[in-house]
């Protein structure tokens, strides 16, 4: 991997060490037995980075750790894995790039290290409690005096569930844009890191349905907007009659099941307006259907949506072709026979 983002001009950034192998740290809680002895530190760090040093990253001494006393963590024992990752990491590579990744909506970072960082990393995170923190954290540490380049690595992802938010929502690209902002005129002039979570593996689901490949083989997508359009080329072979559903079949044989939300079928068509019929011709981009988003959301149903390929004993392989944030008209699936003819699924946009 490493040597791919090497060929594509990336710079890759590696945690040398994430918290859940350090002691008395809020992961250590969740994933038992699962230290490092802290003698093997600096054989194991010296290892890692021998062999990793010529791709020339940016080395992540914490992994996602606090550094002060709560009722979650105690920061002796993180202090002392720390130092020993950090300087056992620079006897190997003295003149690499060094940062901390610290717990979410936390700026404090012991002097002892702050002195040897190469950019301060901070993260306000996926907590609606904490999002005015992409501003505030910036502001105090340049209060502080650090003069040094700074960077919100972790703000809030698109699509992703608002942590310990009254009502289930997810963030959306303007509150994206917003914390960005934030951040940067707020002091972070280094500038971002971006998360997306519109799209993801259909496993991951966890409906019980789509999961266990029952259905067929796709992926999900986290709908944003409302329009259902058609990913190609082809006929509606019939729209469910509580709307929740359509399935198409393109000209060169794949049959497609969009699924709009998890068990939607409860709504009996309350919040969906069906514009295409069974037997209707389709064009790439042409307009299924319509969604009330916010409709489905009061009523607590999940959005993500699985665009599945029903027929995949037709083909060699039927494979996603993208990740994260998608829109209308990105290629999102590609079943392939005989590795000659293949057919194109773009996205499905709730635009």
């Amino acid at each position: 991997m490493l040597e791919q983002m090497q060929e594509r001009g990336m710079v890759p950034s590696l945690v040398l060490l994430w918290g859940n192998f350090v002691p008395d740290t809020w992961m250590s809680h969740f994933v038992k037995n699962n230290t490092i002895p802290f003698e093997q530190i600096r054989p194991y760090i010296k290892y890692v980075v021998n062999r990793f040093k010529k791709f020339n990253p940016i080395w992540f001494v914490s992994g996602d750790v606090g550094f002060v006393d709560n009722e979650t963590q105690k920061s002796e024992a993180a202090i002392k894995y720390y130092r020993e990752v950090l300087e056992s990491a620079k006897e190997v590579d003295p003149e690499g790039i060094y940062t901390f990744h610290i717990n979410g909506e936390s700026y404090e970072l012991p002097d002892e290290f702050k002195k040897r960082i190469s950019f301060f990393s901070y993260q306000s995170g996926h907590a609606q409690t904490g999002q005015n923190t992409a501003f505030t954290i910036p502001q105090k540490l340049r209060a502080s005096g650090y003069e040094g380049p700074i960077v919100d690595a972790e703000i809030c992802y698109e699509g992703l569930q608002k942590m310990h938010s009254q009502y289930p929502e997810r963030y959306s690209a303007f509150e994206v844009r917003k914390s960005a902002w934030r951040a940067v005129l707020a002091g972070a002039d280094m500038g971002v890191g971006y998360g997306s979570f519109g799209l993801w593996p259909l496993k991951e689901l966890d409906d019980g349905v789509f999961s266990t490949g029952a259905v067929g083989q796709g992926v999900a997508v986290s709908l944003e907007k409302g329009e259902v359009k058609a990913p190609f080329d082809g006929t509606v072979v019939s729209v469910f009659p509580t709307k929740h559903a359509i399935t198409l079949k393109s000209k060169s044989g794949v049959e497609l099941l969009i699924h709009i939300g998890l068990d939607t079928v409860e709504l009996k068509g309350k919040g969906f307006k069906q514009l295409v019929h069974d037997g209707d011709a389709v064009r790439k981009g042409d307009l299924l259907e319509t969604v009330d988003l916010d409709l489905i959301k009061e009523a607590g149903f999940n959005l993500a949506s699985p665009v599945i390929v029903t027929n995949p004993a037709n083909f060699d392989k039927v494979a996603s072709q993208t990740q994260g944030h998608v829109q209308a008209g990105d290629q999102l699936l590609l079943a392939t026979v005989d590795q000659a003819k293949t057919e194109k699924v773009s996205s499905v946009s709730l635009a």
